[in-house]
């Protein structure tokens, strides 16, 4: 069953711009009350939406409202090779990521690209800082920093993945380092780590890591 429908999305545009009664959201869509209640039912099994008691008032009983109860977006892709819709929900910064590691990928590769991230997005907070190496027709490459304690197991999960959409293969490589392997390495003009920190392009970088990176394994 397909969750975000459009009598689902509709309703959800109602709560998302105020809580709202059940009776007052089926009257704004359409619909009857068995048949909204129903649905609210539905997003509410799938954690889409709360409800609670509104406020009691010196008249009548208190009514039951709902509202979103964590953000979701919807994205289309739409392009000569792909045809894809993905709905996804999460917390504000882990999509605000996502958008902009997606602003760096041909738009060929972004179906397989959010698959990726998606699939891996349990692992994201465990990056401090991510950038683009290169980007092919069937090729991603990128760089994530991330804390020693997470090195062994970011290498295992996140470093290769392969996506085959439309008969169309994206091969996706994640190279996985602590920013003091890097700087050592283009220390001692270690050519792997020297053609890193020249390639790489800051996508994800809060605390400015790469510019660190890069000025220390230049000896600036």
């Amino acid at each position: 069953m397909e969750l975000f429908n459009q009598t689902r999305k509709s309703i959800l545009q109602v709560i998302s711009r105020e809580k709202s009664s059940a009776s007052t959201i089926a009257k704004q869509v359409n619909l009857s009350l068995p048949y909204t209640l129903s649905q609210l039912a539905i997003l509410e099994a799938a954690g889409s939406i709360k409800k609670e008691r509104s406020p009691k008032k010196s008249y009548g009983k208190p009514r039951l409202e709902y509202s979103i109860s964590r953000p979701f977006m919807e994205l289309s892709i739409l392009t000569e090779h792909v045809g894809n819709i993905i709905t996804f929900q999460g917390n504000q910064p882990l999509t605000e990521n996502y958008l902009q590691l997606l602003a760096t990928i041909p738009q060929a590769n972004a179906s397989a690209f959010s698959e990726y991230y998606w699939k891996h997005s349990e692992h994201q907070n465990k990056i401090i800082a991510m950038g683009l190496l290169s980007s092919a027709p069937h090729t991603i490459e990128l760089l994530a920093i991330t804390e020693k304690e997470h090195l062994e197991e970011l290498r295992k999960v996140i470093s290769h993945f392969e996506s085959t959409i439309s008969g169309r293969n994206v091969k996706i490589i994640c190279w996985v380092h602590l920013a003091k392997e890097i700087v050592e390495g283009a220390t001692n003009k270690d050519d792997y780590y020297v053609q890193m920190i020249q390639k790489v392009k800051p996508v994800i970088d809060p605390q400015e890591i790469f510019e660190r990176i890069r000025k220390e394994g230049n000896n600036e």
